[in-house]
């Protein structure tokens, strides 16, 4: 079931449907009210147009609006925060913005063309590595066997002493349960 309601301001009908949802444009009171009309031209004669961003066939639009203090990003043919971007002239270097029905031209801030500059990192240095001689791959080798060996003796003292300490524990483990059979006779 739709509602059609129309009245005093509107531009158009607006059409609601059971779940609210508008589905026609928002109408636009400027045409019948003056001073909304210079309020509205007031924030469409402040917007700046910073830049563009071209990728492929798509181009998206920098508006910086001072009003609100908000950088905006609207793609060509699209909206937002209620400012609708028509059309863009490359040679011209304007845009066509709409906001509450309204329309402005609005030329690009400083027009330079810059192309992003797209760069490869640059290539790791090769390491140099020396040819070590036959002596120092002799010393090196001696070097690796004598800290192999000093790590064996180590492990076989360690191994050592943990037997001995083990010996040591049940010798007097032994000797106190002696010591108590003898107390108990």
């Amino acid at each position: 079931m739709e509602i059609g309601i129309s009245g005093r301001g509107f531009r158009g009908i607006v059409v609601l449907t059971m779940l609210g949802i508008v589905q026609s444009l928002l109408p636009s009171l400027a045409a019948q009210h003056p001073a909304h009309e210079e309020a509205i031209q007031y924030r469409l004669d402040r917007l700046v147009f910073n830049g563009l961003m071209t990728i492929g066939n798509r181009t998206t639009l920098s508006i910086f609006d001072p009003s609100t203090e908000a950088s905006l990003w609207i793609p060509l043919g699209g909206s937002s925060a209620g400012l609708q971007v028509s059309r863009y002239s490359s040679s011209k270097d304007t845009i066509v913005v709409t906001y509450m029905g309204l329309t402005k031209e609005i030329t690009l801030r400083n027009p330079t063309i810059a192309p992003i500059d797209v760069k490869t990192p640059p290539p790791k240095p090769e390491k140099y590595v020396v040819p070590k001689s036959d002596k120092i791959i002799m010393e090196e080798e001696r070097a690796r066997m004598m800290v192999t060996d000093i790590l064996a003796v180590g492990m076989k003292e360690r191994a050592r002493r943990k037997a001995e300490r083990a010996a040591e524990k049940r010798k007097a483990e032994a000797e106190k349960r002696a010591r108590i059979k003898a107390q108990t006779r």
